[in-house]
């Protein structure tokens, strides 16, 4: 399983921690910020219509209705 880098956070939304998640997590009531750690599969993002999926160190994070995306380098990224 994929292990993001420890502080790794997504702010955005409601303050939320995903831990050892091994398939889909839907994140309903959205307000600040996202902790996502050992992730292994993908997070949707229902009231905003987005999406985060991760792979082996690297994903995307795309948020439909604000047009934004947040990719993920292995150790970095870009938004």
């Amino acid at each position: 399983m994929p292990i993001l880098p420890e502080g790794v956070t997504f702010s955005s939304f409601s303050p939320i921690t995903v831990e050892d998640v091994g398939g889909s997590v839907t994140v309903e009531d959205v307000g600040e910020s996202v902790a996502v750690e050992d992730v292994g599969g993908s997070v949707a993002v229902e009231p905003f219509g987005g999406s985060f999926e991760v792979e082996p160190f690297g994903g995307s994070f795309d948020v439909e209705p604000f047009g934004g995306s947040f990719d993920v380098e292995p150790f970095g990224g870009s938004f």
